[in-house]
C-alpha cells in the first residue's frame, strides 16, 4: 500500500506504484511525474550576501541564539557544503563574513547580543523576519516613515478634512517599490522584479510630490514612479484591460504579480511599524532610527492599520469606501460580488450599505443596472444582493456564533459565548462582565449612577496599561456610526481619564466610514463584537495573552481578526 505521494512507508523496502489513467493526456503526465531522473537537481540558496537575513529569522525562529550556533547551523548546510568543494578559499570567508552581518543586524537593532554572547531579537527585528522581507527593506521602509511621519499623518483623513489619501497612498507604494526588495541596491539584486515595460516612458509627473519621495531624484528610476502610478489605478477601480494598455507590452499577469508583491510588502510594512510604534519597548532594544524618539513614535502609531487597509484594497483593487461589499462574499452564497461590479454599483452612486439596501426604485434598477451582464437575467442578484446587504451584520454575527460555540463545546462557560452574540443593550454589558470575569480580566464599572455620562468600563490588562472601553449595541442589524463611536472620548476626558486609550465596542457592527477617519486621533479604536468574540476566545484558549489583547485594541482605528497575533507567533 503506498501513500498519497507513491512513498511506500517505513515497513516496505519495495513495492509498486498502480496508477490508472483515463486519457492519454493522463498517462503522459503520469509518466512525466513519475521520471525520477527527470528531477529538477538541488540548487544552493544560502548565499553570503543574504547571510543577514538568514541570520534574522534563524534568532527570531529560536532555531538559533548565538554566533556560534549560526554558524555551525549555516556553514553545514548543503550549500556551504558544495560551497566547500568547488570554492574552498571563498568558503574559508563565510564565518568572516556572517559575523559582519550580525554586526549589520545589532548596529540596526534587529538584534541584540549579551556579554556572554547570547543573541536575542528586538521585537521589529522579530516583525521583519517573520515578514519575510529583506532586513535592508525593513530598514529602508522604518527609515522613510520615520522621516516622512508628521508629513503622512497630514495627509490622512479627519472628520472636518478629507486629507490626501491618494497622495498617501502613492507614496507608500512608491516606497514599497523604491525598496532593495525590488530595487538592486549595494550591489546587491533585488530579490523581486517589476514589469520591464515600466521603464519605458514616464506615465505620472510626481514633482508635486518630490519632497515626499524616497528618492527626490526620481528620473534616475522610474520603475518605482510608474509601478506606483498603475498601481494607484488599480486600487481606484481601474479596469486591468486598461491598465495593460498604458505601456506597449505590459500584460494582466505582470500587473497581477506586481500587485501580489505590493500586498505582501505593505503587510510586512504594516507589521514593522506596529512593532516600531511600542512606547513599553526598552530604548536600548528600539532600532536605531527611533531610539530616544517618543514623539515619533506617537505618529507612528496612527499609521499601520491605515497601511494594512491599503495592503487589503490592493489585494481587492477596490476603492476604500467600497471595501466592505467583499465580506458579502460567504461560501455557499446563491451569488457572489465581483470587482467590476463593485465599482459600477459604485459609479452609481451606491457605496454605502444604507444605499445598496434600499428598495426605492432608484436602487432597484442601479442594482439592475450593475449586474446587466448576468444570465439568464439580473433580477435575481439583485435581489440577493439587497437583502445580502440588510441581513450582512446579522449573518456575519451568526457565523461567527457558531463557529465560537463548536470552539467552545469543551468549555464550562459555553452559555456565555451565546449570551454575547445574542444579548443587547444591559443584558449584553453584564455578559461582557462575566466574560471578563471568567477570564480573570481586573475591570471597573465607571458608568454607575453615581457618575453622569461616564465610560463604561476601565479594563485592566496583565502587563498593561489601562483601557477605556466603552459598548455600543445597536438595536436591530444597525451599525454604529461615527458621532456614537467617539462619544467615549469626551467622557474619557471628563472623567479624568485623557491620557488613557479608549475602545469603543460595537455591537454588531460599525459603520465602513468610520476606521479610517479616527486613526489620526491615536486615541481611539473600535472592535465589532465578532472580532472581539475571536480575541476573548483565543485568551480562552491560550492562544493569546492579555498583554496581546491590549496591543491588539490599543492601535487606532478598527481591530480586525485579521490582525490579532497568536501567541506562539510573537512568544517563538
Amino acid at each position: 500500500m503506498a501513500g498519497r505521494v507513491g512513498r511506500m512507508g517505513f515497513e516496505h523496502e519495495q513495492g509498486r506504484v498502480i496508477f490508472l489513467a483515463k486519457t492519454a493526456t493522463e498517462i503522459y503526465n503520469a509518466k512525466r511525474y513519475l521520471d525520477l531522473g527527470a528531477m529538477p537537481s538541488l540548487e544552493s540558496r544560502v548565499m553570503p550576501q543574504r547571510f543577514n537575513q538568514l541570520a534574522l529569522q534563524l534568532v527570531a525562529s529560536g532555531l538559533c541564539n548565538s554566533r556560534y550556533s549560526l554558524e555551525k547551523l549555516i556553514c553545514t548546510t548543503l550549500s556551504a557544503l558544495r560551497e566547500q568543494d568547488r570554492n574552498s578559499t571563498s568558503f574559508s570567508r563565510w564565518p568572516t563574513q556572517l559575523s559582519a552581518a550580525i554586526d549589520e543586524l545589532l548596529d540596526e537593532g534587529l538584534l541584540i547580543e549579551t556579554s556572554t554572547g547570547a543573541l536575542s531579537v528586538t521585537p521589529v527585528g522579530k516583525a521583519i523576519g517573520y515578514s519575510g522581507l529583506l532586513p535592508e527593506t525593513g530598514i529602508f521602509l522604518l527609515n522613510y516613515v520615520v522621516d516622512k511621519a508628521e508629513r503622512l499623518v497630514q495627509y490622512l483623513p479627519k472628520p472636518d478634512n478629507p486629507g490626501d489619501m491618494y497622495r498617501f497612498a502613492y507614496l507608500l507604494f512608491c516606497t514599497c517599490f523604491s525598496s532593495p526588495e525590488f530595487r538592486p541596491c549595494n550591489g546587491k539584486p533585488a530579490t523581486r522584479f517589476l514589469p520591464w515595460p515600466l521603464g519605458q516612458s514616464i506615465l505620472f509627473d510626481p514633482d508635486v510630490f518630490r519632497d515626499d519621495l524616497p528618492e527626490p531624484v526620481w528620473h534616475a528610476d522610474i520603475f518605482p514612479i510608474n509601478a506606483a502610478k498603475l498601481s494607484m489605478d488599480w486600487v481606484d477601480g481601474v479596469e486591468i484591460a486598461k491598465l495593460e494598455k498604458s505601456l506597449p507590452s505590459l500584460s494582466a499577469g505582470m500587473l497581477g504579480e506586481m500587485f501580489r508583491n505590493l500586498v505582501w510588502a505593505l503587510q510586512g510594512f504594516s507589521a514593522i511599524i506596529a512593532a516600531s510604534a511600542d512606547l513599553a519597548v526598552h530604548n536600548s532594544c528600539r532600532p536605531k532610527v527611533l531610539r530616544n524618539a517618543d514623539d515619533k513614535i506617537e505618529l507612528l502609531r496612527k499609521l499601520p492599520r491605515v497601511i494594512q487597509r491599503l495592503g487589503i484594497r490592493a489585494a481587492e483593487g477596490l476603492p476604500d469606501d467600497t471595501l466592505w461589499m467583499t465580506s458579502l462574499n460567504i461560501p455557499n452564497a446563491a451569488f457572489r460580488l465581483f470587482r467590476h461590479e463593485i465599482i459600477a454599483l459604485r459609479g452609481l452612486g451606491y457605496s454605502t450599505p444604507e444605499q445598496v439596501m434600499l428598495s426605492s426604485p432608484e436602487a432597484s434598477e442601479a442594482r439592475i443596472k450593475a449586474f446587466a451582464k448576468v444570465k439568464p437575467a439580473p433580477q435575481a442578484k439583485a435581489n440577493w444582493l439587497r437583502d445580502a446587504c440588510r441581513d450582512w451584520k446579522m449573518n456575519q454575527r451568526k457565523r461567527a456564533a457558531e463557529r465560537h460555540l463548536k470552539r467552545a463545546r469543551s468549555c464550562s462557560n459555553i452559555d456565555l459565548v451565546s449570551a454575547y452574540y445574542n444579548k443587547k443593550g444591559t443584558e449584553f454589558e453584564q455578559v461582557f462582565e462575566n466574560i471578563l470575569t471568567v477570564l480573570g480580566v481586573q475591570f471597573e464599572r465607571l458608568d454607575d449612577q453615581s457618575k453622569t455620562g461616564a465610560p463604561d468600563y476601565l479594563v485592566l490588562l496583565k502587563d498593561s496599561p489601562a483601557l477605556i472601553i466603552e459598548l455600543k449595541s445597536k438595536q436591530g442589524d444597525g451599525l454604529v456610526d461615527y458621532n456614537k463611536a467617539t462619544e467615549v472620548l469626551a467622557a474619557a476626558i471628563i472623567h479624568g481619564y485623557g491620557d488613557t486609550f479608549c475602545v469603543t465596542l460595537c455591537h454588531p457592527g460599525v459603520d465602513p466610514s468610520v476606521p479610517m477617519v479616527i486613526a489620526t486621533c491615536g486615541k481611539l479604536s473600535v472592535v465589532e463584537s465578532h472580532d472581539l468574540g475571536e480575541a476573548l476566545l483565543r485568551i480562552c484558549e491560550g492562544k493569546l495573552s492579555q498583554n496581546q489583547l491590549w496591543h491588539w485594541l490599543a492601535s487606532p482605528g478598527q481591530a480586525l481578526v485579521a490582525d490579532l497575533p497568536f501567541r506562539e507567533y510573537l512568544t517563538g
